[in-house]
């Protein structure tokens, strides 16, 4: 699994966005959002030459944002795991247990910078305790 950060540098839209209506009823994913999930998804592709991590193997993201100064970082989660998904990092974003976030200031509306680190967690006694849960880490510089 390669140790190194995957970079995104680009447009980014959050998940307040992600479905639209359909006509004939139902919804679909916006243009936006896939847009910046398919952008994300070739940056991260050409970054992981590697399969993806199994199925069955858990893992932790750790994420270092730079985003406009409007948007919640928080909407990002979604879409960076379909991207992470899309890419061929991981085979399912529910391998995810472990998110941990930092936001690192703002960018110029519409643009944005992403790190993201992609490790195979290590099965502790309160991960086992606590499967089927996500554990999430917040933090603002």
């Amino acid at each position: 699994m390669p140790d190194r950060w995957l970079i995104y540098q680009g447009p980014v839209a959050g998940e307040n966005i992600r479905l639209q209506p359909r006509q004939g009823g139902g919804q679909m994913l916006s243009k936006r959002y896939r847009a910046f999930k398919d952008g994300l998804a070739i940056a991260l592709a050409s970054q992981w030459p590697t399969p993806p991590i199994p199925r069955e193997r858990k893992v932790s993201v750790c994420l270092m944002l730079q985003v406009p100064a409007r948007m919640d970082p928080a909407n990002l989660i979604k879409p960076i795991l379909d991207g992470l998904e899309a890419a061929g990092v991981i085979e399912n974003d529910r391998q995810v247990t472990e998110l941990h976030m930092w936001e690192l200031g703002t960018s110029k509306p519409g643009e944005g910078r992403i790190s993201i680190r992609v490790d195979e967690t290590v099965a502790t006694p309160m991960a086992t305790a606590m499967n089927g849960f996500v554990k999430f880490t917040f933090g603002k510089n």
